[in-house]
């Protein structure tokens, strides 16, 4: 399994301003659905809480 919660990686930094900035990330969509649905909750769960059902 990735390290990366949800395996986006950053394709461009661009218009780093004081409050914000842009990034272009790229989606590997064929990737992406061959995460079983077991796969898709635990990256899920490494950045929020979730709920009861989806802790279970």
């Amino acid at each position: 399994m990735n390290t990366a919660p949800f395996d986006l990686p950053i394709q461009q930094m661009s218009a780093v301003m004081s409050n914000h900035y842009h990034v272009v990330l790229f989606i590997d969509e064929k990737k992406a659905k061959q995460w079983s649905m077991n796969e898709v909750l635990e990256r899920w769960h490494r950045l929020h809480k979730g709920t009861l059902l989806t802790q279970q």
